[in-house]
């Protein structure tokens, strides 16, 4: 949801969608991260139950 003070970026969509288009798991370079961002990636054997965030 996007309140009152926020407003949608077009440049930082087209940046996050360039990163994404390459597949790589991995950091993006300084010049990508001006807004910050965050991976996680866990891998797990067995049943795997809920998670709760």
């Amino acid at each position: 949801m996007i309140t009152s003070f926020q407003r949608w970026d077009c440049n930082l969509e087209k940046l996050a969608q360039d990163w994404a288009d390459r597949k790589v798991f991995q950091h993006s370079p300084q010049t990508y991260r001006h807004a910050g961002e965050n991976i996680f990636q866990i891998f797990k054997s067995g049943n795997v139950g809920t998670v709760e965030s």
